[in-house]
């Protein structure tokens, strides 16, 4: 009775956890942080009574990962880098944190929980996203309007100059909801749920939209490709099949549903779509652009290239300061988070993570050859793959409120191995 009690105290705290962080991230700390206490309370009587199920390659990669950091961080601290010591919490305590949480579970039923709470999450942010910009234009009334989130959290519209623009510090969330999503809608099975997907699919896209974010563009047309090409590795003929005709759907659906969204917007304001190309152009136009947040990205990726020059192999240690400083309060924090990886780690810690991230991607391909692991491991696989192109240019990895993109992967990949070696030895 217990045990059941508590799995099930288990798998609420670590829901709750992953809604806040999906939904709230970087506020409400003070919440997360005693969901996280309890949590390692039950962590630590599972390491009591040894029921920590972790595969030993799993423990033996997370081991070789936080070796390799320890020495990268040793490397920070021989330089005197200012952000070598807060650099342990990023690479190593949240880590392990995550490692021992993921190795609590041992069935894939947590899964469909976690399912229900990223379609509920799209809904929301999308709803609220949309609430939030009628809100601060006076469409609706100040009494009807209510803001989530802290004062001082980054929030802001923009209607002016023939674009529209909306920021909110969860639409970070979205480089892995929407292609999750678009995933999750290939294998829905009947009218009822492949509606609810379709809907969360459209207000995704008008979002998306509205966000005026070009990473978070890339990202959900880029995932529809990445679906494609990995549908070659699926061993079924029926499902490629299925995958395949599902994205011309979706690409009919969607095409129908931006064209209805951008003649409704034409009608109430007047839009430059000429100049929301331009934008989305210049963003990816270094040394060239006009565009202000690039500039400042070219003048970051010059320093940092300049840093890691001095260093090639081995970097300047973690939490290395380059000669561009773009916050003053953690000044070895930058946007450009693989060029600051290569600056701080060198050649040789980007090949490492890179190789980290490979077995992922990897060991998920493999496991998606059989039919059943396929519908749950692709979304991850898409989501992950997505954000992590997404965060080239925003500085989202490294905190704690979304290392879960990372590690949510691999506790899948650890609960098929566990059940797959449970089944060999009944």
């Amino acid at each position: 009775m217990l045990m059941i009690n508590i799995r099930t105290i288990y798998l609420y705290l670590f829901s709750t956890l992953l809604l806040l962080s999906i939904n709230l991230p970087t506020v409400y700390k003070e919440v997360k942080i005693v969901i996280l206490m309890l949590l390692m309370l039950i962590v630590m009587y599972k390491i009591i009574k040894n029921e920590i199920h972790l595969t030993k390659e799993i423990a033996f990669l997370s081991m070789i990962s936080f070796i390799g950091s320890g020495l990268f961080i040793l490397n920070g601290m021989v330089n005197s880098n200012p952000g070598a010591i807060p650099s342990a919490t990023v690479f190593i305590m949240w880590p392990i944190v995550y490692i021992l949480l993921l190795g609590v579970n041992n069935s894939i039923d947590i899964f469909k929980t976690f399912d229900k709470i990223m379609l509920f999450s799209s809904y929301f942010i999308s709803i609220y996203g949309v609430y939030f910009l009628l809100g601060n234009a006076s469409v609706i009334a100040e009494g009807l309007f209510f803001n989530i989130f802290p004062e001082d959290a980054y929030m802001g519209i923009g209607l002016s100059d023939g674009v529209v623009s909306v920021s909110m510090i969860n639409f970070s969330s979205l480089l892995f909801l929407g292609p999750f999503i678009f995933t999750k809608f290939l294998f829905s099975k009947n009218f009822k749920t492949t509606l609810i997907y379709i809907v969360a699919l459209l207000l995704l896209i008008g979002i998306v939209f509205l966000s005026g974010r070009r990473a978070l563009l890339v990202t959900q047309i880029f995932s529809l490709l990445l679906i494609y090409f990995i549908s070659f590795y699926i061993n079924s003929k029926e499902i490629k099949y299925k995958i395949r005709k599902r994205l011309i759907h979706l690409f009919i659906y969607s095409s129908i549903f931006s064209f209805l969204v951008f003649n409704i917007v034409l009608y109430y304001y007047e839009i430059d779509f000429s100049l929301f190309w331009n934008n989305l152009i210049e963003g990816f136009s270094f040394g060239s652009s006009n565009d202000e947040s690039t500039q400042i990205r070219t003048e970051q990726f010059e320093s940092l290239i300049d840093g890691w020059l001095s260093s090639p192999l081995f970097g300047n240690g973690l939490g290395a300061v380059a000669s561009v400083i773009r916050d003053s309060n953690q000044p070895w924090a930058y946007e450009l988070t693989y060029i600051s990886l290569l600056f701080q780690t060198g050649i040789v810690g980007v090949l490492f993570y890179l190789l980290l991230v490979f077995y992922i991607i990897w060991q998920s391909i493999k496991l998606m050859k059989n039919k059943i692991n396929i519908e749950y491991i692709l979304p991850y696989l898409i989501g992950m793959i997505s954000f992590l192109i997404g965060t080239a240019s925003n500085p989202y990895l490294f905190k704690f409120d979304y290392m879960w993109v990372i590690f949510l992967p691999i506790m899948l990949i650890n609960t098929y191995k566990i059940i797959a070696i449970n089944q060999k030895n009944e």
